[in-house]
């Protein structure tokens, strides 16, 4: 195990979910670091053991744009509440950054999300980390913890916890980059202190951070709300900070909410807009049955 200063790295993989109990108390234990500000990332899962160079380690980019002083490699960062991941967030975390000498894949959960608050019914954070380990099994990911409550936040925590040179992109759905635009998210709510935090976000001397948004399904009403959130990112479309990409025209149409409502009307057509492996995980531990 080792702990340092901004993070710490555990790996749950090595627990079955027989000893629920014990994955349960690391997850809560690393809950308390980060809310404390002991560590600022927990890594609850990493792929193998040179996460995030190749499996051949940092030396493997001696002869890439490392030796540019450049980004040496990108990670794409897919943040949810993954409750449940589906079929969306699975496609999603397997959208490439870029091209480049080496990449990585992050799944991460915020414990403390600008708008979302837990509800009755909810799968409980080491319920969410147990199906973010078996989704990153699946698509090759490291697994995190942050306590950071919007991006801006999340990618200053994330530079510090990881190699000099990591380049974020985080994926996200073409609603969140509404709300990543909005102002009230960034300090006093003005416009030009979220544009100041937006630059420093993006900036090459700054977070050097990038997004890539995927379109939803979206019926007409919802396509004009689109142009006006694709219209406020010009800027960042434009220096090739912001992408808009698309999924599987059915992969948009599938949403966590849903799952949870068909789950708990005994649909078993939620089955299908998940991975086999969280669909049986859901199963195991009578996941989004009980509302009391």
């Amino acid at each position: 195990m080792l702990v340092c200063a901004s993070h710490r790295n555990i790996n749950i993989a090595r627990y079955p979910i027989r000893s629920m109990s014990t994955v349960t108390n690391l997850v809560n234990a690393a809950l308390s670091r980060l809310q404390a500000g002991t560590t600022t990332v927990e890594f609850i899962h990493k792929p193998y053991s040179s996460w995030p160079y190749s499996r051949h380690g940092p030396h493997s980019l001696k002869d890439s744009a490392i030796a540019t002083g450049v980004s040496a490699f990108r990670i794409t960062v897919l943040d949810s509440s993954f409750n449940p991941p589906t079929l969306s967030h699975r496609a999603l975390a397997l959208l490439p950054a870029a091209d480049s000498a080496a990449d990585a894949r992050l799944l991460l959960l915020s414990v403390r999300n600008a708008d979302k608050t837990p509800r009755p019914g909810d799968a409980s954070p080491s319920q969410r980390v147990e199906m973010m380990v078996r989704l990153a099994g699946d698509v090759n990911a490291a697994v995190a913890l942050v306590d950071a409550p919007t991006f801006i936040h999340k990618a200053e925590r994330l530079r510090t916890a990881l190699p000099a040179g990591a380049q974020l992109s985080f994926v996200q759905g073409i609603d969140t980059l509404e709300r990543f635009l909005s102002p009230q998210y960034y300090g006093d709510g003005s416009l030009e202190t979220m544009h100041a935090a937006l630059r420093r976000f993006f900036a090459p001397e700054g977070d050097d951070a990038r997004l890539v948004c995927a379109r939803r399904a979206m019926g007409p009403a919802d396509l004009r709300g689109e142009s006006v959130i694709i219209e406020a990112a010009q800027e960042w479309l434009q220096a090739d900070r912001i992408s808009i990409v698309d999924i599987d025209s059915e992969l948009q149409t599938f949403s966590s909410s849903e799952v949870r409502a068909k789950v708990r009307a005994r649909d078993d057509s939620w089955r299908r807009m998940v991975p086999d492996v969280i669909a049986d995980y859901i199963e195991e531990q009578n996941l989004f049955l009980d509302l009391t």
